[in-house]
């Protein structure tokens, strides 16, 4: 397997025995699996997780497709990582600029290829570096795990963060996970663990950790009300994540424009970019935006490395989700930063705002619903202040980043000793 060592020496990786629950033992060596480097949740989630971890016990190796973000991030908490081209986030990923349906049909076939191969250098990757775990992140790569652990006699974690609905793919990964070297499997929500009805006893639900710390309102300093000249009496709403449809962006442009026509003191910022090289929707919607219906009151970012500057000076974070979403990372970071949310009640996002309480629920695809909730909170000071209270005291209660690890550290030697 092709690949390099980075954000540890050498030395770091020799064993050494220590303790661990219930017996002496040397340190486990745990390979994790992540097609997700960049803009996606799935790889954030991870770095909070591995730099939480204790490493006195675990001997994390991470293997990825590509440096994206997630490569910085591991060298600041030392822990190594491999690059491997082959191993890709989804089967379908586009390997063409063109977006026809040729090209689809040729990555797919492409990217199958490379994963036979990617799963025959990662059976000898176990075997040669003595893993005694091995933790798929997300996506295809449990397919890839689970038949290395196979091969290897390893243990195998499936971190679920996809909701796969009635779908083969789901039947599909429902069946896989009977096998017996899928030792245990970590549900963000529960939504995503109902995926998995033939194997309920493996699955643990988890939600999605915020570090606390660094995601504290009375230490983050905001940016956007600087950058955009936005005056201290106007309204920021936000968005943040991927720009892909099921996110809702359209169901979201549809409320603005209701808003804007009760409201002209309220400012849409949307923060993400664009992961589809073939279809570029951050384009289509900036020009969408730059048309008389929003007055220059929707502004578009970008992709952003840390969002939490951009998120402090938020008065609410909208999640107009219009198909199911797992356990979204901007919900949870709003809450972490004192900020309510108003999200589509579809998939996990229901088990993270209570109506009313920390934020409010509107029904996906609802432009009406939605506008209607947002002027609501935005004429409200109070309610915002009591619903922003509410919001973090919910993130320490369920969503510190520490506890999160800690969970999954037991599930991990759950597995081990299992």
């Amino acid at each position: 397997m092709t690949g390099r060592f980075a954000g540890m020496g050498d030395e770091a990786c020799v064993s050494s025995p220590v303790l661990y629950p219930g017996k002496q033992a040397r340190k486990i060596k745990v390979l994790f699996l992540t097609g997700c480097t960049g803009r996606g949740g799935a790889g954030n989630s991870l770095f909070y997780l591995l730099k939480h971890l204790d490493l006195a016990v675990l001997e994390p190796l991470v293997v990825m497709p590509n440096e994206g973000v997630l490569k910085s991030r591991l060298e600041e908490i030392r822990v190594p990582y491999r690059i491997e081209p082959r191993l890709k986030e989804r089967l379908a990923e586009m390997r063409f600029r063109g977006g026809n349906r040729l090209c689809a049909m040729a990555s797919v076939v492409l990217n199958a290829i490379d994963g036979i191969r990617f799963t025959i250098h990662l059976v000898r990757v176990v075997a040669r570096e003595n893993v005694g775990l091995i933790y798929c992140n997300q996506m295809m790569v449990k397919l890839m795990g689970t038949v290395a652990g196979m091969v290897c006699g390893t243990p195998v974690i499936w971190h679920c963060r996809t909701l796969y609905g009635k779908s083969f793919r789901g039947w599909f990964f429902d069946r896989l996970a009977r096998s017996a070297s899928v030792a245990r499997i970590v549900a963000v929500s529960e939504a995503c663990a109902g995926n998995f009805p033939s194997a309920k006893e493996k699955v643990r639900v988890v939600y999605n950790g915020a570090d606390l710390d660094s995601f504290n309102p009375d230490s983050v300093q905001g940016c956007v009300r600087r950058m955009y000249r936005i005056g201290p009496d106007e309204m920021v709403l936000g968005f943040v994540g991927r720009i892909v449809e099921w996110k809702g962006i359209d169901t979201l442009l549809s409320a603005m424009k209701r808003v804007l026509a009760k409201r002209k003191d309220v400012v849409l910022v949307v923060v993400g970019g664009s992961p589809n090289r073939s279809l570029n929707l951050l384009d289509r919607y900036r020009r969408e935006a730059a048309n008389g219906h929003y007055s220059g009151r929707v502004l578009f970012t970008g992709f952003r490395t840390d969002v939490r500057p951009y998120l402090k000076d938020m008065d609410l974070t909208l999640v107009p989700s219009v198909a199911p979403d797992p356990c979204p990372r901007s919900v949870i970071e709003s809450l972490a930063l004192g900020t309510p949310v108003v999200g589509s009640a579809t998939g996990g996002v229901p088990e993270l705002i209570r109506d009313g309480y920390n934020g409010y629920l509107v029904k996906p695809n609802d432009a009406s619903g939605l506008a209607d909730t947002i002027l609501r909170v935005i004429e409200n000071r109070e309610l915002r202040r009591r619903m922003g209270s509410a919001a973090r005291a919910s993130a320490v209660q369920r969503h510190d980043a520490v506890e999160v690890a800690r969970r999954v550290q037991t599930i991990i030697f759950e597995a081990l000793q299992g």
